[in-house]
């Protein structure tokens, strides 16, 4: 996550979030202020691989509005 420029409570959030994680988080806000990056960094982080191995990762899909993409 340390690739990501957030807000320093944003990174205590994330960064809690990872150290405790629950069943759901909830990002939300305006379009294209980075809530899939900080969503894909939270998912590699709690899997312990790299942002980069996401795509091949066995459990891992992304949903959007318009479908199910693997990468």
């Amino acid at each position: 996550m340390q690739h990501l420029v957030l807000h320093d409570a944003t990174r205590a959030q994330a960064e809690q979030f990872i150290a405790h994680p629950s069943h759901a988080v909830l990002l939300t806000g305006p379009d294209g202020i980075g809530k899939t990056a900080l969503a894909e960094a939270l998912v590699a982080a709690l899997l312990q691989i790299e942002h980069a191995q996401l795509a091949n990762y066995p459990h891992f899909m992304r949903i959007t509005p318009g479908g199910m993409n693997n990468t």
